[in-house]
């Protein structure tokens, strides 16, 4: 509270509101706010006011050092009266912090320990704790600034083993010595050997070759662990080989293995046995053919198509081949055609088409009840002729008779006999293979024979060659006019 008091004692002059009258100063007047906490706070020397946490005033203490720094007026005085660092210069004590900067981090911000320990640790990475410092590397270094070129010229004085070297007689001598070289291994000279054995023919000698180059006989007395052949084949003299060295000898040479043949023993059972040779080869390896003959040749219990135990079938044609069936060489009658293996060590062997261990021995054809024939069966090795020949009457086309030929195998058939007619129209006869028209004719004396006489006609043949497989062979009459009727004997001849 703030009054005022007028200072003259002296009554007021009169009345009028619109002046100023000596009572109109003795009046009080409130001060609030931050002068009226001050007005409440005493004085105190050596102190300074201040508004407490509760809004009410108070008074500080002022020390000596807080004077000092007051009184000293700008901010260098003040700075150096409290002893800070110089802003462009400091002087920090104790232990100062700042932020510790990213690894890598490339500008003027302070680096701390923990940035320099990071920096640090990526530098040594993962080297091992003996050569994580400079020193110890330098020292691994043997000190030596120049360590590279060092290096180098140590590299090019070594013995390569990887190129071509030019050294010196020095370095070669340095050479020879360090590697502990005999003078033999440097010249070559026979004089140069230490401990030389002396050459002649007598006992503890070594060999020496006489006057006409040749080594002098020995008896071989002493001689051991020799197998019981020496693996020669002579040429000069009779030689006792085993089947097994004889086989290998064959297969050595080079020689051919097309021996043996598929002959016809009984309606049920044929026979491929030696002929020419006993040798035969089956998938790359030479196999002796038996005496006896090879297994499986019969038209029951046999391998049929790869199958064991099968039954032949009718009016079929079959190639037959030879195979190793659990060390035995076995017929194996299958439908499929045959080829030349291109296989490396079966090269030329005729075998089941894609099947080295097939190879081709003949060809049948079976009857309608699934025998054999004699006439029907071929061999592929050492092929010979079949013959065969039907007769009979007939008005038209006769029979016909199935045969089998290999592709090379050169065929003949012949017709003979003669025609009856009841009319005199002109009459003929030809052959028919596998069922195409005869290009040919062959006919009676004279165009016309008077009806009811017998002429003979002449004999038809011709030589062809076939494709490989089954084929038929018929006979044709023709007529000009009325009936006629051939009689025919039909012969067809398979040449090998």
């Amino acid at each position: 509270m703030i009054r005022h008091k007028k200072r003259l004692d002296v009554a007021d002059a009169g009345s009028n509101p619109n002046e100023v009258y000596p009572s109109n100063w003795n009046d009080d007047h409130a001060v609030d706010g931050v002068l009226g906490v001050l007005l409440d706070i005493g004085i105190a020397p050596e102190s300074f006011p201040y508004i407490t946490a509760d809004g009410q005033g108070a008074l500080a203490s002022i020390s000596a050092p807080a004077r000092a720094v007051l009184a000293g007026g700008t901010y260098e005085v003040m700075r150096t009266v409290l002893g800070a660092a110089s802003a462009d210069n400091a002087l920090l004590t104790g232990a100062p912090r700042a932020p510790t900067a990213a690894l890598g981090t490339n500008t003027d911000q302070i680096a701390t320990m923990a940035a320099l320990k990071a920096m640090r640790d990526d530098l040594v990475a993962a080297a091992p704790g003996a050569l994580d410092t400079l020193n110890e590397l330098a020292a691994a270094l043997g000190n030596d600034p120049n360590y590279a070129a060092t290096i180098s010229a140590a590299l090019g004085n070594r013995l390569r083993v990887d190129a071509v070297q030019s050294l010196s007689s020095g370095q070669k001598a340095f050479a020879v010595g360090n590697l502990g070289l005999a003078a033999v291994a440097v010249t070559g000279n026979y004089a140069d050997l230490a401990g030389r054995p002396t050459f002649g023919t007598a006992a503890g000698n070594a060999l020496q070759l006489d006057g006409s180059g040749r080594l002098p006989a020995v008896d071989g007395s002493q001689l051991t662990n020799l197998p019981a052949q020496s693996g020669a084949v002579l040429y000069n003299a009779a030689q006792s080989l085993s089947p097994a060295q004889r086989l290998q000898a064959y297969t050595n040479a080079g020689l051919p293995f097309q021996c043996g043949k598929l002959t016809y023993v009984s309606s049920s059972a044929l026979k491929f046995a030696p002929r020419n040779g006993d040798l035969i080869k089956i998938n790359g390896a030479v196999y002796r053919i038996p005496a006896a003959g090879i297994a499986g040749l019969g038209n029951t219990a046999a391998f049929v198509n790869g199958v064991g135990a099968s039954i032949l079938a009718a009016s079929t044609v079959y190639r037959v081949y030879a195979f190793v069936n659990a060390g035995v060489i076995t017929a194996d009658f299958r439908t499929g055609a045959h080829a030349t293996s291109a296989t490396a060590g079966n090269e030329g062997v005729e075998i089941l088409s894609g099947d080295d261990s097939r190879t081709l021995i003949g060809m049948v054809l079976t009857d309608g009840t699934g025998n054999f024939s004699n006439f029907a069966t071929l061999s592929w090795f050492n092929r010979g002729g079949k013959t065969a020949l039907i007769t009979g009457s007939s008005t038209g086309t006769s029979a016909s008779m199935s045969f089998i030929a290999w592709g090379e195998d050169s065929v003949s058939i012949h017709l003979q006999g003669w025609i009856d007619n009841s009319s005199g129209a002109y009459n003929g006869s030809g052959i028919l293979v596998d069922g195409a028209s005869p290009t040919s004719w062959g006919n009676a004396t004279g165009d016309t024979v008077a009806a009811g006489v017998s002429r003979l006609n002449a004999s038809l043949s011709g030589a062809i060659e076939l494709s490989e497989g089954l084929h038929t062979a018929g006979a044709s009459v023709f007529t000009g006019g009325g009936t006629a009727t051939l009689h025919y004997t039909l012969q067809v001849n398979v040449r090998g």
